[in-house]
């Protein structure tokens, strides 16, 4: 058991599948768009899909079509999906039957339109999970800049956040306590060799998660 829940991102391989699933994360994120760095072919996720339990198999889109997501729900058997910050309100809006994840890219010079995003979109999906990574920040740079820590609180206590933000691992409980997500978001990578793979990084933080 976790003190929060997490969602494995970007995953490209069994090793990273299998560890992120014992280790006890809610979501396994598997990148569908093609020609995307982390993209994983349908017929591999289903594949890697086979030997994992416990996790909700998660189809990540940049920005899909209403078609292109129902394909992909049931040829996949999808438990989740995660739609990008771009993707169409029509398409939001839909029922798939299954987990609505919405990425959302931090917006430093439009933070109010960020904002108004959320709030519009937030009755149509499960969770956001917030890239804060994906524009350059980290927790220290977030820790240091008082208006901004106060804006990710009060996203965090608004809507159900999955926070994507650096930090090291012994600041873990100090993450946790300040900002309150709901969960927080972490990556995949590639495997040293076929089967290989250093967790020493995340270990840390796992073990860091794990309730006492």
């Amino acid at each position: 058991m976790l003190k929060t829940k997490v969602k494995a991102s970007a995953v490209t391989n069994l090793t990273d599948a299998r560890y992120f699933a014992a280790r006890g994360v809610t979501w396994l994120g598997f990148d569908l768009t093609p020609g995307t760095p982390a993209h994983v072919p349908p017929m591999e996720v289903m594949a890697i899909a086979e030997w994992v339990d416990g996790v909700a198999v998660t189809g990540e889109f940049a920005m899909p079509s209403d078609v292109e997501l129902r394909a992909a729900v049931d040829l996949l058997k999808l438990d989740a999906i995660q739609v990008g910050m771009f993707t169409a309100e029509e398409v939001v809006r839909q029922a798939y039957g299954v987990q609505v994840l919405h990425e959302i890219i931090w917006d430093a010079d439009d933070p109010e339109g960020m904002e108004a995003l959320m709030a519009r979109r937030a009755p149509m999906v499960d969770a956001f999970v917030l890239r804060l990574d994906a524009a350059g920040l980290d927790w220290h740079r977030v820790q240091a800049q008082a208006a901004l820590l106060a804006r990710v609180q009060r996203i965090c206590a608004s809507w159900p956040v999955i926070l994507s933000m650096p930090f090291e691992a012994e600041a873990t409980d100090e993450v946790l306590r300040a900002l309150q997500p709901m969960g927080i978001n972490v990556f995949g990578g590639e495997e040293e060799k076929t089967g290989y793979k250093s967790f020493d990084e995340l270990d840390e933080l796992f073990d860091r998660l794990e309730l006492d």
